[in-house]
């Protein structure tokens, strides 16, 4: 016997789940990656990929609303090595990182509203 579809999200679940549950089916999916040789240590990839996971659950709806019919699959990952406590603290930290995540998922979200460039075929005519 298969259960109802929910149309309350359930608070304990994640959000990709609840939407699995009502049926919709997400079009952008996120992957997140913080290797060992720019966060050495496992409190810092971790505290990194809570901040980049953050960011793109809050910008999931806006990059669903902009991917139209397309599926987009979306990889964070961390390129400069992580600044060590000393340096910089981690509250600080944790903000760029949120700044910079929000503005490079809100340039996909104008990307992805531009229309498709179409390929020329081979005659040259587009």
């Amino acid at each position: 016997m298969t259960s109802p579809a929910v149309d309350v999200p359930d608070p304990l679940l994640p959000a990709a789940a609840t939407a699995l549950v009502r049926g919709a089916v997400p079009r952008s999916r996120f992957g997140i990656t913080v290797g060992k040789r720019n966060a050495r240590l496992a409190v810092d990839r971790a505290l990194i990929k809570r901040v980049l996971r953050e960011a793109a659950r809050h910008a999931a709806p806006a990059l669903d609303a902009a991917a139209g019919d397309r599926q987009v699959d979306v990889v964070l990952r961390l390129k400069a090595p992580c600044p060590s406590k000393t340096t910089m603290p981690r509250p600080q930290l944790k903000k760029l990182l949120r700044q910079e995540a929000d503005e490079l998922l809100a340039q996909l979200a104008v990307a992805l509203r531009r229309p498709a460039a179409v390929a020329p075929t081979a005659d040259g005519a587009p």
